[in-house]
Formats: structure tokens, C-alpha cells, sequence
């Protein structure tokens, strides 16, 4: 744990470092925001890759109501089989304490983007081939 590191708007808190381990994610950082509500209670995710995935997972694991966004719906079902495979392996580790029922019923999946407006925050990602500018 490292102290008064602090988030964007220089609220004291402390980075966990998550290792492999625990996690199964490598050289991953959380912020912890002690005692504060951040305010976030739904996000929206553009894309269903592996990465964005994983960030639905995490919402969800942390009781954040998460709808996964994709053009293509079989991505969608590919994305959330991954999430369910993989909460199930933290509950079955003992690394995850919530019914597996209970965070799959936080992530919600679409096609479209009517729903981007109820978010609280939206998340998107994508991979960049080529230098930077």
C-alpha cells in the first residue's frame, strides 16, 4: 500500500497493488478510495474485448451496475461466458465471497448505445497500432 497518493482532484487515499496471485492480473494498480463514495453507481463499457471484460468484471465484483457494449452481439456472449468462467474461478479460489448469480445480474449487455446516457461514467478502450504522435 502506498499512502497519500491520491486521486485526480488530490483526495488522499492509497494504491493496493494487486499481484498475480491474488488476482491472476499482473502489474495492475487499484485505487482505493477509503470510505468515500465515489459516485459511481452504473457504467458503460465500449466493447467487449478481453480488456473491457475484465473492467465489466471488476464493476460488477465491486457492486457497480455495468452494461457491456458491442457492434457485435456474439461478441457480447463470448465477453460475458469469460466473465462468468472467470468469477466462478475467484468464488471457487475463495478469492470472491458473492453468489456468481448476483454479479452476472450487475452486468447488462447491448448492442446499441441508448443507455450510455444513465451512466455514471463511461469506459472505452481500444488498440492502438502505430507510433505515437
Amino acid at each position: 500500500t502506498h499512502e497519500g497518493v491520491g486521486d485526480s482532484r488530490g483526495d488522499p487515499g492509497t494504491w493496493d497493488y494487486a499481484d498475480e496471485k491474488d488476482t491472476g492480473i499482473q502489474d495492475h494498480f487499484i485505487f482505493v478510495a477509503e470510505g468515500k463514495d465515489m459516485g459511481v453507481k452504473k457504467v458503460f463499457v465500449v466493447g467487449a474485448g478481453l480488456m473491457r471484460g475484465g473492467i465489466a468484471q471488476v464493476c460488477a465484483q465491486a457492486g457497480i451496475h455495468v452494461t457491456l457494449n458491442d457492434v457485435k452481439e456474439e461478441a457480447l456472449e463470448k465477453s460475458l461466458k469469460s466473465i462468468r468462467w472467470s468469477v466462478g474461478k475467484f468464488i471457487e479460489k475463495g478469492k470472491v465471497h458473492e453468489d456468481l448469480e448476483q454479479i452476472m445480474s450487475r452486468i447488462e449487455s447491448t448492442v446499441d448505445y441508448e443507455r450510455v446516457t444513465e451512466a455514471d461514467l463511461v469506459i472505452e478502450g481500444f488498440i492502438f497500432s502505430g507510433p505515437f504522435p
